[in-house]
């Protein structure tokens, strides 16, 4: 898909391109919002605007734009070397410890009923 996202065109497939720039480029990238969006000649609350409309929308209910995103963070991450884990630690630790943070609350649950049968 080959677009020129910076025209000042409003048709959907020209807002939905710009808004997983605005996206891809907040996430990879630490230039303010203002900065990001002066590269096409919009302001930071377009920006931010975009962001909001690929998380709430475009990323939910538009699979090719979905599609897109995903290999273009991809080949993003192949090249900076990024991970999970260097974009949100707090997202990536919590996922990888979710099973053991699991197994631990039971353990302890299962520790209270025997104290408790014990007195």
């Amino acid at each position: 898909m080959k677009t020129d996202i910076k025209t000042s065109n409003r048709k959907r497939e020209m807002v939905y391109a710009r808004a997983v720039y605005y996206k891809l480029s907040r996430l990879h990238t630490m230039q303010s919002l203002e900065k990001i969006a002066g590269v096409l000649d919009r302001d930071h609350a377009t920006a931010l605007h975009g962001i909001k409309l690929f998380n709430d929308w475009i990323y939910q209910r538009e699979p090719s734009y979905r599609e897109m995103y995903k290999k273009i963070d991809k080949h993003i991450r192949k090249v900076n070397g990024t991970t999970d884990k260097d974009i949100d630690p707090a997202a990536y630790y919590k996922k990888k410890f979710a099973k053991t943070l699991l197994e631990l609350r039971r353990a302890r649950n299962e520790n209270r009923l025997l104290k408790k049968q014990i007195v």
